[in-house]
């Protein structure tokens, strides 16, 4: 028996990124702890195909005057082409990792940024170019584990099942193939 005791909507003020927010295609949601209130928030992420850009914005349910919810935004990630799609997670100590594949583009592979401490006023989205080159992935996913290491499944451009994982202490990546038939990957998920 779930006592739900109250639900909150909002609607984010996009006009204060961007004028043409239509044709929107992506978003992505996910909630974590702020361990300074010990309150829970939202972090939104989506794609504005107009200016051709991923949007980042944080929400906590504290209202500011006039019943506005204070909403955050991050520093924006141009990207100048189509996006298809994108994966994001939070670890423990509230870095935001985003994974995202753009096609028609000289940069036709899958990208993956981090932003350091999403809290800090300061925070934007770095592009870690530590990942090896993984071309035409049109399945993946993100998740960080219990000890905050980087997990991707990803299908590329052979078409087979793939595994990323690079630890948080090391520096390289580790990649194993989990199936070589080239009919699988599809929706695939990791389970955290």
């Amino acid at each position: 028996n779930n006592d739900y005791t109250s639900l909150n909507l909002i609607e984010i003020d996009a006009e204060s990124k961007t004028n043409a927010i239509s044709g929107q295609k992506y978003n992505a949601i996910k909630s974590f702890i702020n361990p300074d209130s010990g309150n829970e928030e939202i972090m939104i992420v989506y794609y504005d195909n107009t200016a051709k850009k991923i949007v980042t914005c944080l929400y906590n349910n504290e209202k500011e005057n006039n019943n506005i919810y204070n909403v955050k935004f991050i520093t924006d990630i141009e990207i100048k082409s189509e996006l298809n799609g994108f994966s994001l997670d939070i670890d423990s100590n509230n870095n935001a990792h985003l994974l995202y594949y753009n096609y028609q583009s000289s940069n036709n592979k899958l990208n993956y940024f981090k932003c350091n401490n999403i809290l800090d006023s300061e925070s934007n989205w770095e592009n870690d170019t530590s990942i090896k080159t993984i071309t035409n992935a049109d399945y993946y996913e993100i998740k960080i584990d219990s000890k905050d290491n980087i997990n991707i499944l990803y299908r590329d451009s052979d078409k087979k099942l793939k595994y990323a994982k690079k630890d948080i202490n090391k520096t390289e990546w580790l990649y194993s193939v989990i199936d070589e038939y080239n009919k699988v990957g599809l929706n695939n998920s990791l389970i955290g």
